[in-house]
């Protein structure tokens, strides 16, 4: 196994390691970082090219470039929010009275769930 180190204060390892495997393929193993630096790991017989093509790779690396995974997060986390904001007002379960005992039950057990998600969040 080779390494490469280069100098990096910010670096988004996911997103970085992405694209080192898409440009590298095989001749790469992984990607990690340590006090100012990004090491490149990659295979015993990566070309002097290769070599090049990942430390050019590193040196243009822009952390704030997301993966798809991780803008799905983002995403999922702005929707969870955006619903939390729209329902802030527990459920009544009075609503629900006139209702099957089984629509009954399951408002009980939605307000109570609010109940434990209310109580988690608290300090």
């Amino acid at each position: 196994m080779r390494e490469i180190m280069i100098e990096r204060s910010t670096v988004n390892i996911e997103a970085l390691d992405a694209t080192l495997r898409t440009a590298l393929g095989q001749a790469i193993s992984g990607v990690s970082s340590r006090a100012g630096q990004v090491i490149v790991h990659l295979s015993a017989t990566v070309s002097q090219a290769q070599i090049d093509q990942a430390r050019s790779i590193v040196i243009a690396h822009d952390p704030a470039q997301l993966t798809a995974e991780q803008q799905a997060e983002i995403d999922r986390r702005q929707a969870l929010e955006t619903a939390r904001a729209a329902n802030t007002t527990p459920l009544d379960t009075a609503d629900y009275n006139t209702e099957t005992a089984a629509i009954q039950l399951l408002a009980r057990k939605i307000a109570w769930l609010e109940q434990e998600i209310d109580n988690r969040q608290q300090p």
